[in-house]
């Protein structure tokens, strides 16, 4: 398949956006309704998703402790979809992942774009985790015995509010930085090489709040 038509996802990449709606339209066929996401995938996909909605603040402030399906008869409806769970306690919050997948606005964009530009140097760091081979998942226990098998995460803070902590420093807003289409390849880049430099090396300094962990779309190997 053509670069041109990949999505990318924080860490992860999809052939589409039409991939990952049926990946997560597969996950909650003919589950009971109130049922924890028990699939790891399926949770990392909405929490990135959730993290690039522009209302994350207010709805998922506190932090997204799981996931659950949960039916929408509560609102009128008879379809069913994913809600979240509060890491303070409160939930089910609801949330269209279809909201984020439409037409992305710019601050979704611009999150591609740092990530993207930052991407060697995440990378770097999930391969220096094997200088002494193997190890295990500090989240799910699993043994990984190789870099493909593992994706290098932001935790403390979370990737957006890493982004939203940069802008703050640097004194602009997500409206003030000029994007442009990302040729060759998918999605967009900044267009002011010297704010790429600064934001590299504003995530070379934070990388003490990154962990390695089992990359979720490994598990086929």
């Amino acid at each position: 398949m053509s670069s041109l038509a990949k999505y990318q996802l924080g860490e992860l990449t999809f052939g589409s956006k039409s991939e990952v709606k049926a990946l997560l339209s597969a996950g909650h066929t003919r589950v009971a309704s109130g049922t924890r996401v028990g699939d790891p995938l399926i949770a990392t996909v909405l929490t990135l998703l959730a993290e690039a909605h522009p209302e994350y603040a207010t709805k998922f402030g506190s932090g997204i402790a799981h996931w659950i399906i949960q039916d929408n008869s509560d609102v009128g409806y008879t379809t069913v979809g994913y809600r979240a769970m509060l890491k303070n306690g409160q939930g089910p919050e609801r949330f269209s992942y279809n909201d984020v997948l439409k037409t992305p606005s710019k601050w979704q964009n611009l999150q591609e774009a740092l990530t993207k530009a930052a991407d060697d140097i995440t990378q770097q760091f999930r391969e220096q985790a094997f200088a002494n081979g193997p190890f295990e998942c500090p989240v799910t226990g699993k043994l990984l015995e190789r870099p493909t098998q593992a994706r290098a995460t932001h935790v403390s803070p979370s990737r957006r509010d890493l982004h939203l902590a940069f802008l703050v420093s640097e004194g602009i807003a997500a409206s003030d930085v000029v994007l442009a289409k990302d040729q060759p390849g998918s999605g967009y880049r900044i267009v002011d090489s010297e704010l790429v430099q600064r934001w590299r090396k504003y995530q070379c300094d934070r990388l003490g709040g990154m962990r390695v962990e089992w990359n979720p779309q490994s598990r086929s190997e």
